[in-house]
């Protein structure tokens, strides 16, 4: 998919409780979210997001990182 979401836990309170039974706080994680451009529909220069059953929607995400 063309576009990506990055969400970071800035609102997280410590009420929820994670892996290792620690809490999850202010930036304790973050998440990447895949998708289409927003307002794709209405840019004919973005790629074009239209399913049906004919056409349905199949996604693949894998996500590699390294260090050096």
């Amino acid at each position: 998919l063309p576009g990506v979401q990055f969400y970071i836990g800035n609102y997280m309170d410590g009420s929820q409780i994670g892996k290792g039974k620690l809490p999850l706080t202010h930036r304790s994680g973050f998440c990447l979210e895949t998708q289409y451009y927003p307002n794709a529909l209405n840019n004919p220069d973005f790629i074009q997001n239209l399913f049906d059953e004919n056409h349905p929607f199949v996604s693949d995400t894998v996500y590699r990182f390294s260090a050096e």
